[in-house]
């Protein structure tokens, strides 16, 4: 059985920038590949959004995980379901920062026009992710 959970936080160091993102995903990336974990995250130096998928039991542990990092502040669970399959089987963690690209995707599925996932409901949240997969962000 296949699950995906979303999730969001709040960056808890503001100058975590570019470096910080860096060794968060080398450190999701090893981790997710050992346990079968893909998913997406997207940053914007103040907020964290992701989707995680794979074995329910995989998936929950890393959700714990992150849960305790201290590099998140308020960490939300916004929706878990089961899948029938992945939709980003070829990213142990795919990445996307807020570029012009993904604003004009975020525009649409915000309802301010600006990434604030705090403001955005599952299925909105749900949607849009999947619609950045057809961005070049797996690197």
């Amino acid at each position: 059985m296949l699950s995906e959970l979303i999730y969001m936080s709040d960056v808890q160091d503001e100058g975590l920038g570019d470096g910080g993102v860096v060794t968060i995903l080398e450190q999701s990336r090893r981790r997710n590949a050992a346990a079968s974990v893909t998913g997406l995250l997207v940053f914007d130096t103040h907020h964290f959004l992701q989707c995680l998928e794979g074995g329910r039991e995989e998936v929950t542990d890393t959700y714990h995980r992150i849960a305790v990092d201290p590099r998140h502040h308020d960490v939300t669970l916004m929706c878990v379901s089961d899948i029938d399959e992945r939709y980003f089987p070829d990213w142990s963690m795919g990445y996307l920062g807020v570029t012009a690209p993904a604003r004009q995707v975020l525009r649409r599925f915000s309802p301010n026009g600006v990434f604030a996932p705090r403001s955005m409901s599952a299925a909105s949240v749900s949607a849009m992710l999947k619609e950045l997969r057809s961005m070049d962000c797996g690197v």
